[in-house]
């Protein structure tokens, strides 16, 4: 119970990606932000999801540009219905004010881009470092490196994507 209202959670089938390169090729955008608002929202039926609005610092693949405003979403998360509660069970959300680089699917059903491989496709930016928010081959391969080289990997993933076209 929570104010009264029951609980429900919610289990969201996620697939992860099994390297860097999945991930970069399975986006339509990879962006540097700064998460400026969160909220939770129900779509397609009874699924919450945690919808931020981002400014885009800086745009490694597609999607909007430098200084533009971006909104994305994960299966994460909780949503106060006027009868109930309605609870994702993964509850690890990103935060409001700190910087992520962020690979992003488009999805229109739920309301345009959301995080390929849900917290797979976050990795926060924290004095210099990159901090993956999700679990997994991605994660393990990514931890500890400095945003330089987390940067350099990308980069070269984009040069032979754009070679092998």
């Amino acid at each position: 119970m929570k104010n009264g209202k029951p609980v429900y959670d919610v289990c969201t089938l996620v697939l992860l990606p099994g390297s860097l390169n999945e991930l970069y090729t399975t986006s339509d955008a990879i962006l540097d932000v700064q998460v400026v608002s969160m909220e939770g929202r129900i779509v397609v039926g009874r699924f919450p999801r945690t919808f931020y609005t981002a400014t885009v610092l800086r745009a490694r693949k597609g999607g909007p540009k430098e200084g533009q405003t971006v909104v994305f979403s994960q299966a994460a998360g909780e949503v106060e219905l006027a009868d109930k509660v309605l609870r994702n069970t993964d509850m690890h959300t990103l935060s409001v004010g700190e910087r992520y680089i962020v690979f992003l699917r488009r999805h229109d059903p739920y309301g345009g881009y959301i995080l390929t491989g849900d917290r797979a496709g976050a990795f926060k930016v924290s004095n210099g470092h990159i901090v993956p928010q999700g679990e997994g081959a991605v994660a393990d391969e990514q931890r500890n490196l400095t945003e330089r080289q987390f940067g350099d990997e990308i980069d070269l993933i984009a040069r032979r994507a754009n070679t092998n076209r």
